[in-house]
């Protein structure tokens, strides 16, 4: 690193009138990154938030912290990134013993399971509704329901 510095100091403290003008161009130089690092940032931490919210599963965080907490012994979800949902339970389901499905709210309704879905019409029926997951934007990202367990079946 200070090899690449090293030729800045002699660059700098030449004697003469050239002198004034290499200073004023590192200094333009200076303000000008400074200025585009700042705009970048701005883009990037606060304008591209809200645009890639969804795109990034913002509400992904809050549903599997909600399921965690309720500590079910099924829990279904409808409505997952399909790439990245086992990717997902890995991440967030690991160290909890929960069976989880995927797209079948049929293979959930007798169960007595947790049940996340994306629309109130998809809900089991008879299902009792435990929790809302926002999104970004403050609307509704996924329902959380209980479905009642039949008596004899097994969760």
């Amino acid at each position: 690193m200070w090899l690449l510095i090293y030729p800045l100091g002699g660059a700098l403290t030449n004697d003469g009138g050239a002198r004034r003008y290499r200073l004023a161009a590192v200094l333009v130089l200076a303000i000008v990154v400074f200025v585009e690092f700042a705009q970048f940032c701005k883009a990037y931490f606060i304008d591209y938030v809200a645009p890639s919210a969804e795109a990034f599963g913002y509400e992904n965080r809050d549903l599997f912290v909600a399921v965690r907490a309720l500590d079910p012994k099924v829990a279904c979800f409808v409505g997952l990134d399909t790439l990245n949902a086992p990717t997902l339970f890995d991440f967030y389901l690991r160290d909890l013993h929960v069976r989880t499905i995927e797209y079948d709210t049929r293979a959930c309704e007798a169960a007595g399971a947790i049940v996340a879905v994306p629309s109130s019409s998809d809900a089991p029926p008879d299902a009792e509704l435990i929790e809302t997951i926002p999104r970004y934007d403050g609307t509704v990202g996924y329902y959380l329901y209980r479905t009642q367990a039949v008596p004899g079946t097994k969760p």
